[in-house]
């Protein structure tokens, strides 16, 4: 404490400090009071407290009504020291402000905010606020800034919260570092162009929608090289037991867009069995193919292939795995239709079926359009035909024995040259015993009966002929059979009536007929004599054959499945001595004899 003792016309004095330490109240009061008018102007300080009762004791000193934190102060109206309140005090030192506004700035430590305090910056020109405090911005506090504790929130309740860089200004603004995470805790709208320069983007919001119809994927410019990674997009799904990774997108080392329910990513390179797809209608320019050879179209022959990776006609369908059935089409009706069609081939080296599984199921051919019937052929076997039946270029209609009684048929057939057409109408019924069909020269044919003998009138009135043709038959009674008539052929019947064979020279390739006498030369070459069928002779009949000149071969060659003594041919040469002769005698089935 100092106290300062002036008197009242100031002169100049040495300055004189009097030091008071450690002295009593009483001591105190007593030095005070016998000061002289020598030591005023003069400053003595005071180190240890002194009694109020004796302040008061002291010379200008007066003490009215004192309060608790009171000031003593002098005061020039009483030309002495008085007692005053704090706020009076602040008065008299030129002060007007109030001691409540002082008391902002009774800080606990400078630079740190605290309640009812002013904001200070300590040496560092830094600026603390505590947790809880908060520095808000705005007549209506709208804009809130601060730490909770744990976090720090800056609130913003009226209008928008803009962070931006000056108007008109392009610089870029940095919100966190890059070891940081900047989380958005609401929702976040972006109103120009959003780049991410990171190693991995995570969207875990349950619905996302893109605006724009292409995304690009493999990066933002065009690549320079092949970096061996797939396209597309890889996703998670459960199978009902185990976690599964899905890809769908572009195979880079099959050029081919795949999809793989099952995938391993290595190295963003999928790898898996593909998976089923389902599709409502596809258009494709190019060829289909379904593993390797199970189907291929091929766009550019515009062909199909079944079994086959190479298909050479426009449906070509192969059989892999020996299945009894290569082809089904099942359903109410199954129609196939082939417009433009000329046929159906059957190519195979064994017996090729158009068969009827169903033991109830017929087959049924049409043509001239739908329902004109044409053949039927029901389940037990019978077929049905509703118009002509033709076999053509004189083939014939072989009625077969049983098979368990052999092979063997019999042919009705047309003869090789047909003057014109003939249709054989066959009569109502079965017939009587003994009657023959006959014709009444139009082709209307009817049972009659057979006269047991011929006739005078038989003969009578029938134009004679003046010549018999080699194949002409003459009827003669047969004295040795009762005289039944037989049928004999005109060379027979020559030979009967002559008993010498018809004489022919021949020096060229020939076919012989029995009983015929031919004289051969080769001279000119050699000759192959081909002999009659057999099985159009009868037994007994001959033919003779004399080698009459020539160097040449002379050959005698028997129908096909006839021998000669069991020869296929035999042949005469001219070391056999030209002028000899042979005799081939019929045995009526298969053989030529040599008499």
């Amino acid at each position: 404490m100092s106290i300062e003792i002036r008197r009242k016309s100031p002169q100049p004095v040495d300055e004189i400090n009097l030091d008071i330490d450690n002295l009593s109240d009483l001591a105190l009061y007593n030095s005070l009071k016998n000061i002289d008018e020598s030591l005023y102007g003069h400053v003595f300080d005071i180190k240890d407290l002194m009694s109020i009762a004796f302040i008061e004791d002291i010379s200008d000193i007066r003490i009215n009504n004192i309060a608790n934190n009171d000031f003593l102060v002098f005061d020039l109206s009483e030309l002495g020291f008085v007692n005053k309140s704090p706020s009076d005090t602040i008065l008299s030192l030129g002060i007007t402000a109030l001691a409540s506004e002082l008391n902002y700035n009774d800080l606990t430590l400078l630079g740190t905010a605290e309640a009812s305090k002013v904001l200070t910056s300590d040496a560092n020109g830094l600026t603390i606020f505590p947790d809880t405090f908060k520095l808000s911005i705005g007549t209506g506090e709208d804009l809130q800034i601060h730490h909770n504790g744990t976090n720090s929130l800056i609130n913003n309740t009226t209008g928008q919260l803009r962070i931006s860089a000056e108007t008109g200004s392009s610089s870029d603004i940095l919100i966190g570092n890059s070891s940081s995470t900047v989380t958005i805790g609401q929702h976040l709208a972006v109103a120009g162009n959003l780049t991410v320069n990171g190693q991995t983007t995570t969207i875990n919001s349950t619905v996302t929608t893109i605006d724009d119809p292409i995304m690009t994927l493999g990066g933002d410019t065009a690549p320079s090289s092949d970096d061996n990674k797939d396209r597309g997009i890889e996703f998670r799904w459960h199978d009902g037991t185990n976690a599964k990774l899905g890809f769908f997108g572009f195979d880079d080392s099959t050029s081919k867009f795949t999809f793989i329910p099952d995938s391993t990513n290595t190295s963003e390179v999928f790898s898996g069995t593909a998976g089923n797809v389902a599709f409502g209608s596809g258009e494709f320019t190019g060829d289909l193919v379904v593993d390797t050879s199970t189907l291929k179209v091929d766009s550019s022959s515009n062909r199909v292939g079944i079994g086959t990776s190479s298909p050479a006609k426009t449906l070509h369908v192969v059989d892999t795995t020996d299945d009894v059935e290569i082809a089904r089409f099942e359903g109410g009706d199954g129609n196939i239709s082939i417009e433009g069609g000329a046929k159906i081939t059957f190519s195979r080296n064994a017996i090729n079926y158009l068969s009827c599984t169903h033991p109830s199921g017929s087959l049924r051919l049409e043509t001239g359009g739908a329902g004109n019937n044409r053949l039927t052929i029901d389940s037990t076997g019978t077929s049905t035909f509703t118009g002509d039946v033709v076999l053509d270029n004189a083939k014939s209609l072989r009625l077969s024995e049983l098979d368990s009684n052999g092979s063997n048929h019999i042919s009705i057939k047309a003869p090789n040259s047909v003057t014109a057409d003939v249709t054989l109408v066959l009569p109502d019924g079965a017939g009587a015993n003994g009657q023959a069909l006959t014709t009444d020269g139009n082709g209307n044919l009817s049972w009659s009966s057979v006269a047991s003998s011929l006739s005078s009138s038989d003969i009578t009135g029938q134009t004679a002929k003046t010549s018999i043709n080699d194949n002409d038959l003459v009827l003669i009674a047969d004295s040795a059979d009762s005289n039944n008539l037989k049928k004999v052929t005109k060379a027979n019947f020559v030979d009967g009536l002559t008993a010498n064979k018809t004489y022919s020279s021949k020096t060229s390739n020939f076919t012989a007929a029995v009983n015929y006498h031919y004289s051969i030369n080769t001279t000119s070459g050699a000759i192959n004599v081909s002999l009659p069928q057999l099985s159009t002779t009868t037994a007994g009949e001959s033919i003779v054959v004399k080698f009459r000149s020539g160097t040449n071969f002379l050959t005698l060659v028997p129908y096909s499945g006839n021998t000669i003594e069991g020869l296929n041919n035999l042949i005469l040469t001219d070391s056999a001595a030209p002028g000899q002769s042979v005799t081939l005698v019929s045995n009526g089935s298969s053989a030529w004899e040599i008499i």
